[in-house]
């Protein structure tokens, strides 16, 4: 089953690895309703997900797509089940998308590029603004 948290991202681990072939790196999103009582909840993004948090930064406002997995300790802690919230997918909340250097470059390229151009009017008449 799919479950979806909205909230601010606190921290953004470094990818670990796990024997050959295992990855994870921890997202850490604070999400709550009133600032008095912050929560701050750890997703895990594993294998090839973890390459996906590359472009979200500190105080992004984002969502993130998450199942849970559950399981039971091994040996000794065999009588412990552990939760984790497993990510799989993120999208940015409107207006906290990352600008990256591109985007500017693209930015000045194209008010470079208007900055020479007369303004048009699009009536034949020039119109006087005042009333009187």
């Amino acid at each position: 089953m799919k479950y979806t948290l909205e909230g601010t991202v606190l921290e953004i681990g470094e990818t670990q690895t796990f024997g050959e072939s295992f990855t994870k790196r921890t997202l850490l999103v604070e999400t709550s309703s009133k600032p008095e009582y912050p929560c701050p909840v750890p997703i895990d993004f594993i294998k090839d997900k973890c390459e996906m948090l590359d472009s979200i930064k500190v105080g992004n406002e984002i969502e993130v797509e998450f199942f849970l997995d559950g399981r039971r300790g091994k040996d000794k802690y065999s009588d412990r089940v552990f939760l984790n919230l497993r990510g799989f997918n993120f999208s940015f909340k409107q207006g906290s998308m990352p600008v990256t250097q591109e985007i500017l470059d693209a930015a000045d390229e194209a008010q470079r590029n208007n900055a020479n151009e007369p303004i048009e009017n699009s009536s034949d008449e020039i119109s006087d603004p005042l009333p009187f």
